[in-house]
């Protein structure tokens, strides 16, 4: 485990030095930037997956709410309620936790998976983030052993351990896949000189694994609206 959040952690730093030489290019006809790990996403709910495409969320202004909105609290507090409300069209409407795609504090992004929110730890054109959720066992209904052996104390139910998944999205077209090699492999297909690399790296799993999601987002860079 800690050598995974090594790499992880290393091939990030090595990311975002590697991205800092990328020009950020803005188009006067639809202010199109490309995403570095300074872009600063506008603060708000992302109702649908094309809302964080566009960086178009849902503004707080339009959330019906007594919370701070300055308060770097202010999404874990707002958003730890099973609903909240906000104006469609001058109209007040209930929005359950389950039916938005997520939201930025304006320096992360959150995608939501059943009401949890797991952070985006990669963005680009293959996204990274590991999903946090309680884990089943032999007794439950669906059980799958396309699990890690990362376990944690659950603080909602200290009597149950949760366990942590890593997924890779396809930036495209919002696609979530559990990373696995099928998965990525899939992925770096668009790409076949740097498929041929990544078929014939040798190296540890974990290091390789991000190593060339950091490779297909330096050579196929994504961009944002302002």
């Amino acid at each position: 485990m800690k050598s995974t959040l090594l790499a992880i952690l290393v091939l990030i730093s090595l990311n975002v030095m590697g991205q800092d030489s990328i020009c950020v290019n803005a188009d006067p006809a639809d202010s199109l930037v490309v995403y570095t790990p300074e872009f600063k996403f506008k603060r708000g709910i992302y109702l649908t997956y094309e809302d964080f495409k566009n960086n178009s969320p849902l503004p707080l202004s339009a959330v019906k709410t007594d919370l701070d909105s300055n308060s770097v609290h202010f999404f874990k507090d707002l958003l730890s309620h099973k609903k909240i409300y906000i104006y469609d069209n001058g109209q007040l409407r209930l929005l359950k936790n389950t039916e938005y795609w997520g939201y930025s504090d304006g320096r992360r992004v959150y995608c939501n998976s059943y009401g949890r929110f797991s952070r985006l730890d990669i963005i680009g054109s293959i996204c990274f983030f590991v999903k946090i959720s309680p884990m089943l066992d032999l007794n439950d209904a669906f059980y799958s052993h396309a699990y890690t052996n990362i376990t944690r104390k659950n603080m909602m139910d200290p009597g149950r351990k949760t366990q942590a998944d890593k997924y890779i999205m396809n930036f495209e077209n919002g696609e979530v896949f559990l990373l696995n090699k099928k998965q990525l492999v899939s992925l770096l297909s668009k790409d076949a000189e740097l498929l041929n690399d990544y078929n014939k790296y040798k190296g540890k799993k974990d290091v390789k694994t991000f190593m060339f999601i950091m490779k297909y987002n330096q050579k196929h860079p994504i961009s944002f609206l302002k």
